[in-house]
């Protein structure tokens, strides 16, 4: 739900070159909890992102989070699926979830951020048809 996300979009702009910035904060997601309510805010989030990577030139995305893994290795994560699954039109949440772990250990620590993600994969590819 939109309601539930706060966005900003931060300029600078020095000589030649400027950055723009936008961050995103999912509100109904509590800070003590490793998942979201539900799919849908992180839903919207992903939304967003490939609105403004068409309008963004480098492409670079910063994922940020209070202990810098729990939000942070689900996004991450699933970012992983979803570009797997536009280059090969395929997608293994396992692999994902291995690759990603092979340089941040600390991501997707437990079963539940494991079954959020394939909850989050078919809710997105629901949405997509």
């Amino acid at each position: 739900m939109i309601a539930n996300l706060y966005a900003t979009q931060l300029e600078s702009q020095e000589e030649e070159s400027s950055i723009s910035v936008k961050l995103i904060q999912i509100k109904s997601w509590p800070v003590e909890c490793d998942l979201p309510p539900d799919t849908s805010s992180v839903l919207t989030v992903m939304k967003w992102i490939h609105i403004w990577q068409k309008d963004l030139k480098n492409n670079i995305i910063t994922f940020m989070c209070l202990d810098g893994v729990t939000a942070c290795g689900v996004f991450c994560v699933f970012m992983h699926i979803i570009d797997r699954l536009k280059a090969e039109q395929e997608m293994d949440i396992f692999q994902s979830v291995k690759c990603t772990r092979t340089n941040r250990s600390q991501f997707i620590m437990n079963k539940e951020q494991y079954t959020f993600l394939f909850q989050l994969t078919k809710a997105y590819l629901e949405n997509m048809i």
